[in-house]
């Protein structure tokens, strides 16, 4: 059963989520442990989920947030020092 899980977990890391009708674009810790469960039956925490995947070679790295999006090419400034 463990071989099993592994292998679902590092097939479910590479995907896409929204291939599998969900509505966000990351995996997160949580999200995959939850998924998983539901598959497997497995219960397993997301702590154990993130050591898996470091064990694996997996990095998670939490997406810095911006509002660059959100400016118009027009309005974005540049900042400068007072003297």
């Amino acid at each position: 059963m463990e071989s099993t899980y592994l292998r679902l977990l590092l097939r479910t890391v590479e995907s896409d989520p929204r291939q599998l009708d969900f509505a966000f674009t990351r995996w997160t810790r949580a999200r995959l442990a939850e998924y998983l469960r539901q598959r497997t039956g497995v219960d397993v925490s997301p702590e154990w989920v993130g050591h898996l995947l470091r064990q694996h070679g997996y990095v998670w790295r939490r997406a810095q947030p911006t509002t660059r999006h959100l400016r118009e090419e027009g309005e974005k400034t540049t900042h400068r020092s007072s003297p």
